[in-house]
């Protein structure tokens, strides 16, 4: 039975038997709750680099275990994430919402910012304002009286960020600025900093993250979400939050003040068989002209704009085939999205035909419009918007299951009053019992996947249309897919190619709220 048919069979059946309790919102988001840990200063320590799961848990269709990062691995028997010794209980995790508890094994804490902080990057949002400039080559001017609101945003953006810099130098702290989607950094910039403060709303600190790579040796820094424009941006990723002023946001930064939080992010690697030597390597990167907003319901198109990112777009592997001595090509993409990956045709019309295997099922060729992937952090965002069920949907469904219990005339007779004495509750507490489970801890190291507008019919079938993961591949079958990351960076995917999602606890990123 689906989750939401479970929903409506207990409330509902729970009614008709007199017990009539419902759970208020309260209670239900106290279920629910994620917990979070206060950050205190401990013992400083050296950045250990990317770790790999031990190959005896991936299927051997995944990555070889000779195919390294470029910095050293954590031995196994450091840090185990075999998913024997991950999931104490992963049933209840599988048909649930995943949280910390439900794992036996998790990362070590990671050490807090050098204190105190020396050196910073500040990644700066490109308003809206300043990209029509530098796209039309506009004048000042004339783009102010053409678009007020437009320079209204840019100007508070702008004040903010400048009130930013001003605190950080006050406190004897060096600011350099990185325009958001603009330009390079070389990567021995990077490692002399500090931390990472993005300073904009929640895609800004997207684009942030993706600079943050453990190919490149940054994958330590911390990323600090300052929000310059509260009014207008929500910013779920951000510190600033509830009328909390910048001045006090910065001051937390600075005093270690604040919610630690290490969000996975989803690692990808693409193999190519079949392929000549040669043919296949890292391809282009098209970058989006604006990053999607972290949790809103819509991603941009994206556009071919030179890359933001300082990154290469992969490293690269040849290696023997085990099976026949064919060569192939391993790449292992440095961008670790932080939010979500969708895959798709690049255009919206074209149907995704495609082979999907999620962890050891057997593989299913699929139709559909596409299939988003996400992390924690990105269940609040696209995928939520979705996935999530309508309030009018329950009501429908509600309704036919009225309908369907005339053998039951009690249990009829209970649904119907509900329905129609306060029936509106009834329907918003579902509503919300379902939609709550969409969402999981942003440090649990599991993928969601979510099938987009599956087509069913005699010759296809989708077994399942959403659901958690430990490793999602994804191989088209006909034409072409794109993956796109985060709603900043586009790649394609070949017919030749499959693409591999997991989650590495290593790669996460360190955050604070």
């Amino acid at each position: 039975m689906s989750m939401l048919g479970c929903v409506v069979a207990h409330r509902l059946l729970t009614r008709a038997a007199g017990g009539i309790s419902i759970v208020s919102r309260r209670q239900l988001r106290g279920r629910m709750s994620i917990d979070k840990h206060r950050c205190s200063p401990t013992n400083m320590c050296q950045d250990r680099g990317m770790h790999h799961s031990s190959p005896t848990a991936l299927s051997p269709a995944y990555p070889p275990p000779d195919l390294k990062e470029r910095e050293a691995p954590t031995s196994a028997s450091e840090h185990n994430t075999d998913d024997s010794a991950v999931l104490s209980h992963s049933e209840d995790i599988m048909n649930g919402v995943p949280t910390k508890d439900s794992f036996a094994s998790l990362p070590p804490e990671w050490p807090p910012p050098r204190a105190p902080l020396c050196r910073v990057l500040l990644v700066d949002k490109l308003t809206r304002y300043e990209a029509y400039l530098r796209e039309h080559h506009a004048q000042c001017e004339k783009a102010r009286v053409k678009f007020p609101n437009m320079y209204k945003t840019y100007v508070i953006h702008r004040r903010s960020s400048e009130l930013i810099q001003k605190l950080l130098h006050q406190n004897g702290v060096e600011v350099t600025v990185y325009k958001s989607l603009s330009r390079s950094i070389e990567m021995s910039q990077l490692a002399e900093f500090d931390a990472v403060i993005s300073a904009g709303g929640d895609g800004t600190f997207l684009d942030a993250a993706s600079l943050i790579s453990p190919i490149s040796g940054t994958g330590h820094l911390p990323l600090f979400g300052l929000n310059t424009d509260p009014e207008r941006s929500e910013g779920r990723l951000l510190m600033n939050k509830e009328g909390e002023s910048i001045e006090s946001a910065v001051q937390r930064i600075l005093e270690g003040d604040y919610t630690r939080l290490n969000r996975q992010r989803i690692h990808i690697t693409i193999k190519s068989d079949g392929s000549p030597l040669g043919s296949t390597s890292p391809r282009s990167v098209t970058m989006a002209t604006s990053p999607s907003h972290a949790h809103a319901t819509h991603h941009p198109s994206p556009q071919t704009t030179p890359p933001s990112t300082c990154y290469p777009a992969a490293a690269v592997e040849k290696r023997a085939s085990s099976e026949d001595g064919q060569m192939m090509m391993w790449m292992m993409l440095s961008h670790r999205p932080l939010n979500d990956v969708m895959v798709a045709a690049l255009e919206a019309m074209p149907t995704v035909y495609c082979e999907v295997k999620v962890d050891d099922r057997e593989p299913e060729r699929q139709k559909h419009s596409g299939i988003i992937i996400c992390t924690g952090t990105g269940s609040t965002a696209w995928a939520y918007n979705v996935s999530k069920v309508r309030p009018s949907v329950v009501e429908h469904v509600l309704e036919a299951f009225a309908d369907s219990q005339s053998s039951n005339p009690e249990a009829q007779s209970a649904i119907r009053q509900a329905l129609s004495n306060g029936g509106r509750d009834m329907v918003d507490e579902v509503t919300e019992a379902v939609n709550s489970t969409l969402v999981f801890d942003p440090e649990v190291p599991l993928l969601r996947w979510t099938i987009r507008e599956p087509i069913e019919n005699r010759v296809f079938q989708v077994s399942k249309s959403s659901g958690h993961a430990h490793r999602v591949s994804v191989r088209p079958l006909s034409a072409p897919l794109y993956l796109f990351l985060d709603g900043l960076t586009t790649i394609p995917l070949n017919i030749d190619q499959t693409a591999y999602f997991t989650v590495d606890p290593q790669d996460a990123l360190h955050t604070a709220l």
